[in-house]
């Protein structure tokens, strides 16, 4: 089988999800099974970072590169975690919080130690799938009240986010106040996320 620009289809669309699972953009389309411009740059990069020749198509080579990187070792795969509050929603006076769309009453009082939910690209991790992610060296926190938090465990992706792409989620943490200024101080973590 070779893939090159031009190509359409299933196994496009297989390919562009495993490049954007691994980090690689396939453009403003994602996982849509046309190999346009986006996809071929994707593959280029992909290429180039694993010392494949950098011509664009998806041979033998690289598609065997490209299936041992996800094949799900068990090892779990490294997403960009960012950690967001549903204080913005009283800010913008809309209701719906940060995310696009999750009604503000499913979040009102709720913080990480009652609902384990993340908003994810639907083109790496479909929405109202579970997950398991190993936050490390951020695993442990502290609550509101005082209690320590384990934030690793299971994670039910419930949202899209407005600026979600490829192996980026958005983790709810809380409402305002006390959460807003844990999740400034967590900021951006890099996780290990096992679906």
């Amino acid at each position: 089988m070779l893939l090159k620009k031009g190509s359409k289809g299933e196994e496009v669309k297989d390919l562009q999800r495993k490049l954007i699972s691994l980090g690689y953009s396939c453009g403003n389309s994602g996982a849509d099974g046309d190999f346009g411009t986006g996809t071929y740059n994707a593959v280029i990069k992909f290429q180039a970072d694993h010392q494949l020749d950098k011509d664009g198509i998806v041979g033998p080579a690289t598609m065997a590169v490209l299936n041992s990187s996800t094949s799900g070792s068990g090892s779990g795969q490294t997403f960009v975690a960012t950690f967001y509050t549903n204080e913005n929603n009283a800010m913008e006076g809309g209701d719906s919080v940060a995310w696009s769309g999750l009604p503000a009453h499913v979040l009102k009082g709720k913080d990480i130690t009652s609902v384990r939910y993340i908003a994810v690209d639907t083109s790496v991790i479909s929405l109202g799938s579970t997950v398991s992610i190993d936050f490390g060296a951020v695993r442990y926190q502290k609550s509101a009240n005082g209690s320590s938090i384990d934030l690793n465990g299971n994670y039910r992706a419930v949202d899209v986010g407005g600026g979600i792409r490829g192996n980026h989620i958005d983790v709810f943490i809380g409402g305002a106040g006390y959460y807003h200024n844990l999740a400034n101080n967590i900021g951006r973590v890099n996780v290990t996320l096992k679906k």
